[in-house]
């Protein structure tokens, strides 16, 4: 009796073999989609699913609140993450553009703070740098 293993040899080519064989590994080492990873990001926060936010960031990411206030390292972010949920901060993509490792997304902010301010939205672009496929460093710049 054929082993599985020796009857699929028979049954497919090499040349069809080695071609999924490269399939499989060009498309693992591919470079990944940094603007699906931010859209990903902001579903989170608009979610207001601190865990899965914070699995988009490096353990040592710098995140800027604004130019005055700037957050170190997941346990700061969780501490802003869990604000910005009690707070029900909603992100809007406008635009997106990708650079390198770079990010640049066009977005308008709703929370509740906001709110009770009379602030309908806040328009402001973020700058993501990304190393891998994890962010390092969020930099708002307002309008």
């Amino acid at each position: 009796m054929k082993s599985p293993i020796l009857k699929f040899s028979m049954a497919v080519p090499l040349s069809l073999l080695f071609a999924l064989l490269w399939i499989v590994f060009y498309s693992s080492c591919s470079k990944p989609n940094l603007g699906d990873i931010v859209r990903k990001h902001i579903k989170a926060v608009n979610n207001d699913d601190v865990e899965k936010n914070l699995s988009f960031f490096t353990d040592d990411a710098v995140f800027e609140v604004f130019e005055e206030a700037t957050l170190s390292g997941k346990n700061e972010l969780r501490d802003l993450m869990e604000s910005d949920a009690v707070n029900k901060a909603r992100l809007t993509i406008i635009d997106m553009e990708t650079e390198g490792n770079t990010v640049i997304a066009h977005l308008i902010e709703k929370n509740e703070g906001q709110r009770l301010l009379g602030i309908e939205e806040a328009p402001f672009k973020a700058i993501y740098k990304f190393h891998g496929r994890l962010i390092i460093r969020r930099t708002p710049i307002t309008y």
